[in-house]
């Protein structure tokens, strides 16, 4: 936005740009086209180790969202959202990567980590990304690179700005967050919550 005020404000400079096309915008892969052949593994620590190396960001980070997602527990779920497995896939998001969560529920951690390399691939993650770029693309994947203080959830908020999602339904599902109990959940208070599990 401020980007936008700034070129509004200098027509000169903005009738120079070249803007992009919808050719030039790199689509995110698709679930289907994405191939786990090179990430296989029977043991649970090596084959996130070859994710990690796949996505170019550290297996500890990776394995610190884990921990805190789900303990580690595939077959973990989240009763207030239906979240489940590993990263706490929400069924939208399962659906979205070819599996329902009923199914990653029955999976092995080993065989849900296929899914969990999909996920960030899918999302678009960067070679090194830190712990908390990395758990804001599980928290909330459109708001990765945004500032610390960006407001995600606030208790009696209307909607997240950018999103149909309720403000105060995100505080609420993460209210634990609040750490200072400000009755906000900001991307820093996320990016924070994450580094106990470093």
């Amino acid at each position: 936005a401020k980007l936008n005020d700034v070129l509004k404000s200098k027509p000169n400079i903005a009738s120079k740009l070249i803007k992009s096309t919808p050719a030039d915008v790199k689509a995110a892969p698709s679930a289907s086209s994405i191939d786990t052949s090179a990430i296989q593994d029977p043991d649970f620590n090596k084959k996130l180790d070859k994710i990690a190396d796949a996505l170019g960001v550290s297996s500890k980070n990776l394995l610190a969202i884990m921990k805190m997602e789900s303990r580690v527990d595939p077959a973990a779920v989240n009763k207030q959202s239906g979240a489940t497995g590993l990263i706490q896939f929400m069924p939208d998001t399962a659906r979205s990567l070819g599996t329902s969560v009923e199914a990653l529920r029955g999976m092995s951690a080993v065989e849900q980590l296929d899914y969990v390399y999909k996920y960030f691939k899918m999302v678009g993650v960067r070679p090194g990304m830190d712990l908390g770029d990395l758990y804001m693309a599980v928290f909330m994947p459109k708001f990765v690179g945004y500032p610390d203080d960006f407001v995600l959830g606030q208790q009696g908020g209307g909607k997240v700005p950018g999103t149909n999602l309720s403000s105060d339904l995100v505080y609420k599902q993460n209210k634990g967050l609040d750490k200072n109990k400000d009755g906000s959940i900001t991307i820093a208070d996320v990016k924070s919550s994450i580094q106990r599990f470093a």
